[in-house]
């Protein structure tokens, strides 16, 4: 099937730290997304015939210990495509009380309640990459572009998932040539890739290191 594909220049921003709000064009790619199907399935009983119990000696019960389930990684989306049917179908809003105590510059809280010039929705979305990326502390690489199915709106403008790659290699949204390039070569680059977005259980966070790269 072939797929659609809009780029759409929402809002001016940057993401390099925690400083005071820098703008430069920031891409939001959307895709159309896949529809979703829930297989049920009904159980089929079949009679038996009854029978007469014969009594059994009495067992003493033995007690097996209950193994607790561990969780399975989640493998590195396999597309662009893949990242964003994911985070539009699983992203949620940070706790406020978190995003209450975020500070910029170490004075300016401005998801604070007592913030009295509140921004829109658009700037939150700035002050969201800001929020997000200091909690996953990735103070070497920069937000290369975020992503959302369809454009953001005011009731869900924090239904976002953000593409991080090195600060001094990577690739520029500015160059299609090189977003084609990065698409083209999804889970095979040459530089460090982190996706990450906040779902109801927290951060989802996938990253990717190129083969061979040294230990830190």
């Amino acid at each position: 099937m072939k797929k659609k594909w809009s780029v759409l220049f929402v809002i001016l921003v940057i993401v390099t730290g925690c400083s005071a709000p820098t703008t430069t064009a920031v891409t939001t790619v959307t895709a159309t997304p896949n529809p979703i199907f829930t297989l049920t399935f009904t159980p089929t009983l079949t009679p038996t015939s009854t029978q007469t119990p014969t009594p059994m000696p009495t067992a003493t019960p033995t007690v097996k210990p209950t193994a607790t389930p561990t969780s399975t990684p989640k493998p590195f989306p396999a597309s662009l495509d893949d990242f964003i049917e994911e985070v539009d179908n699983n992203c949620a809003k940070p706790p406020e009380e978190e995003m209450a105590q975020f500070e910029i510059d170490g004075w300016y809280k401005p998801f604070s309640p007592m913030t009295l010039d509140r921004p829109d929705f658009a700037l939150n979305i700035y002050y969201m990459a800001l929020f997000l990326k200091e909690k996953i502390g990735k103070t070497d690489m920069e937000v290369k572009f975020m992503i959302s199915n369809g454009l953001p709106r005011e009731d869900n403008w924090w239904c976002l998932g953000y593409v991080l790659s090195s600060l001094t290699n990577g690739f520029s949204i500015d160059n299609p040539e090189e977003f084609q390039e990065f698409e083209n070569q999804w889970g095979n680059w040459s530089f460090p890739v982190t996706l990450f977005y906040w779902s109801p259980n927290g951060f989802v966070i996938y990253e990717y290191e190129p083969p061979n790269t040294p230990a830190p």
